[in-house]
């Protein structure tokens, strides 16, 4: 599979038993030994930026990459905004920050920290958005089985129950979104090249994520 853009989609597996831990990093303006230019002067181009995950992917993994690209710090700001509005995520919070810094960084004289990106692991259901959509279906089990038992069981007390218990919370709104998505289970490398965006876009941030393909199907169902 190659680039294409992401929009966010309510998933049809469910969450709760969702524990698998993925291998995640991020390239961006911001990375050391990845970024271009000096100081707070610096840009990351698309294919550069895929240059740089190419050399750190491990072949023997399936990868699923989200990618913001823009040829503005505005433009890229307002993305990140958008995306991190429709699919909460650290990651996406930081890169809007320091590029509304680097927005205003002559009349705000505000110096950017070079951060150190390292390789780590996450459980796929500490991300924000998958975590409610986890939340949403084990109130609706919990639920569900009230629902059984109040039917089930002639004891008056139930009654009682029936009239308090809550009403089933709305589920999670997914949709929306800005940016781009790619995913592959092999040839990962030369995959990854594949519809990719010029040197045009010259601000360039992509998170990636590594792990067996059924340890991303969610996110795959996340973003299709």
């Amino acid at each position: 599979m190659t680039w294409s853009p992401l929009s966010l989609s309510a998933p049809a597996s469910s969450t709760p038993t969702l524990s698998e831990s993925l291998t995640v990093f991020t390239v961006s303006p911001w990375t050391h030994g990845v970024k271009e230019g000096n100081g707070n002067h610096t840009w990351l181009s698309f294919p550069n930026a895929v240059d740089a995950v190419t050399a750190r992917v491990d072949i023997s993994k399936a990868v699923f990459a989200i990618a913001i690209t823009a040829a503005s710090m505005m433009d890229f700001a307002q993305q990140a905004a958008a995306l991190n509005a429709a699919f909460p995520f650290k990651e996406f919070a930081k890169w809007q920050r320091h590029a509304q810094a680097l927005i205003t960084l002559e009349s705000d004289k505000f110096d950017l920290v070079d951060a150190v990106e390292s390789q780590q692991a996450i459980a796929i259901n500490a991300v924000p958005s998958i975590s409610e959509q986890s939340k949403y279906a084990i109130s609706n089990a919990a639920l569900n089985e009230a629902n059984a038992l109040t039917g089930s069981d002639p004891l008056a007390s139930l009654t009682a129950f029936e009239s308090r218990k809550p009403s089933f919370p709305a589920a999670p709104i997914l949709s929306g979104g800005n940016g781009w998505r790619f995913y592959a289970e092999a040839d990962t490398k030369n995959a990854l090249r594949i519809n990719q965006r010029d040197h045009a876009y010259t601000i360039t941030a992509m998170v990636v994520f590594m792990g067996s393909p059924a340890e991303l199907s969610y996110l795959r169902e996340l973003m299709p």
